[in-house]
């Protein structure tokens, strides 16, 4: 649910009456999922932060893009 890593020995399992497993970090995320609450809303899920580009700036920048600059040539044949 909040998309943080589970590691072994942590967390709680949670199986449904249709047999899908669900792994949960937290009771908060136990809660949060069994009222069925929307990850992408909820400000503290890696969902919402991915969503709203939360943490990326020192990560990673926007690429800068060099612009064509115009020259001027000369046409052979042709005098001004």
């Amino acid at each position: 649910f909040s998309g943080f890593k589970i590691y072994p020995g942590h967390g709680m399992r949670y199986v449904r009456t249709d047999n899908r497993t669900f792994f949960f970090v937290s009771s908060k995320c136990e809660a949060s999922f069994q009222m069925r609450r929307n990850p992408r809303k909820l400000n503290w899920t890696q969902l919402y932060r991915r969503l709203h580009k939360k943490g990326t700036t020192e990560e990673v920048q926007k690429k800068r893009r060099t612009r064509a600059t115009k020259t001027q040539r000369a046409i052979v044949g042709a005098s001004l």
